[in-house]
């Protein structure tokens, strides 16, 4: 090869080589990006998980709520029935005792 050619072939391999080193730097600044990306996709991850937790219980705790209702209605009308119960049976006593005695 003459020394020309060697030249020209250098020439043609730097420019080839600032051309890469280009496209390089560019690759290293998608693959930064999408390293950022894959972060913030995880730290949306576990907000969603602590969302879903989080509901879960006020779903439990909205259902203890509205259940609870119900459950004093039912503790005061057996209260009632006892009270009745109570007062007719003694009534029955009472009247009963009054005329045994």
């Amino acid at each position: 090869m003459t020394e020309e050619a060697i030249t020209i072939q250098l020439t043609a391999h730097e420019h080839e080589l600032g051309s890469l080193r280009h496209r390089m730097k560019h690759v290293e600044s998608q693959v930064e990006a999408i390293n950022k990306l894959t972060a913030s996709v995880e730290n949306l991850a576990l907000s969603v998980q602590e969302m879903l937790r989080a509901q879960k219980e006020h779903a439990a705790r909205i259902m203890r709520l509205e259940c609870r209702p119900a459950e004093d209605a039912r503790s005061i009308r057996r209260e009632l029935l006892k009270a009745i119960v109570s007062t007719t049976v003694g009534a029955l006593l009472g009247v009963l005792l009054t005329h045994l005695l």
